[in-house]
């Protein structure tokens, strides 16, 4: 019976992790369409609202060039609190076709309905008023927004805003992607729990006749 017990935790562990490993950036853009603009001496970035529950699994920086040093990269709440924040480097990954360099973070749960503001420090290149943009569906976009950091916290939200329709990039937020587990995974599962549930069947039959 101990046996079938670890089988099934195993199998659902495994299960569970199927897919896992997916993320997927808050904003994305084709690089070509995007201008490079001169190192910039602001925190920028944008508001978003999420319109599920899910989970920040990095921050990130536009990539226009070599970062001048690390960029401090934060994750505020709409009261101000700051949720996560990272330093992104120019070793950290690539991702998307903006180009970004993702730095991975603990996992921080975002609320369903709620407003969230991810910021960039000044220093590096920077990019913005784009024609379009890609939007992870699972948020709202809001606005961009920014602060001047010359003479203060690289990490103090930005809250300015120029109401530009896809404003100045600036930092940016990678969320996870629940894990779906794969059609074979499943037909192990099931059987997997057919067997316990068999033996768990014969074990009460067993105890009730002795």
């Amino acid at each position: 019976m101990k046996m079938l017990n670890k089988f099934a935790g195993a199998l659902l562990a495994t299960t569970l992790l199927a897919g896992a490993g997916q993320a997927q950036l808050a904003i994305d853009f084709d690089s070509p369409g995007a201008t490079n603009y001169d190192t910039s001496t602001w925190n920028l970035g944008f508001s978003f609202t999420a319109n599920q529950d899910l989970t920040v699994v990095g921050l990130g920086n536009w990539f226009g060039g070599e970062f001048p040093q690390d960029q401090l990269v934060g994750l505020w709440d709409d009261q101000g609190d700051l949720l996560a924040s990272a330093a992104v480097s120019n070793s950290d990954a690539t991702v998307g076709n903006g180009s970004w360099k993702i730095h991975s973070i603990a996992p921080v749960a975002l609320v369903a309905g709620h407003t969230y503001i991810v910021g960039g420090q000044g220093g590096a290149y920077y990019t913005g008023g784009l024609p379009t943009v890609t939007i992870d569906p699972r948020i709202t976009y809001g606005t961009d927004l920014y602060v001047g950091v010359n003479d203060g916290d690289p990490l103090t939200m930005p809250t300015a805003t120029e109401g530009l329709p896809y404003g100045w990039f600036g930092g940016n937020v990678q969320f996870g992607i629940a894990a779906v587990p794969e059609p074979g995974s499943w037909a192990l599962m099931l059987g997997g729990f057919s067997l316990v549930g068999s033996a768990m069947r014969r074990r009460k039959v067993s105890l009730s006749f002795a």
